[in-house]
């Protein structure tokens, strides 16, 4: 028995290769919709895991778990090896940056309000 989830022929179990497709045809899709101003990516998101969840209520539970483990592991490793967005970029911002930026905003204040308050 076979049936079509977003263009791709499954098997009934699916192969780790059907499942690998689809995992990076809605990668595609959502790298895709990201320029779309019509699409909330929220909304397209959870569409395509509710389609991902429909399909697997057909297959048993130690069928589902398999299937969902190469799906969200295909996932995981297309969005590491992103380019556009980098592991290091996702570090956040040092404290020397802010407590520049705070030593700025200190100055201006000085500047234009406290010093004109007390001359």
């Amino acid at each position: 028995m076979t049936r079509t989830l977003d263009g791709i022929q499954f098997d009934t179990p699916p192969t780790a290769g059907q499942i690998i497709a689809l995992a990076q045809k809605h990668s595609q899709n959502i790298h895709d919709a990201i320029f779309e101003k019509d699409v909330h990516l929220g909304n397209f998101t959870i569409a395509q895991r509710i389609e991902v969840y429909h399909f697997t209520r057909q297959l048993d539970v130690e069928q589902r778990a398999q299937f969902y483990k190469v799906y969200n592991d295909e996932l995981a490793r297309l969005a590491e090896k992103d380019p556009e967005h980098p592991e290091h970029a996702e570090t956040g911002v040092s404290v020397f940056a802010i407590a520049v930026v705070l030593a700025v905003i200190c100055l201006i204040l000085y500047f234009t309000v406290i010093r004109t308050m007390i001359y």
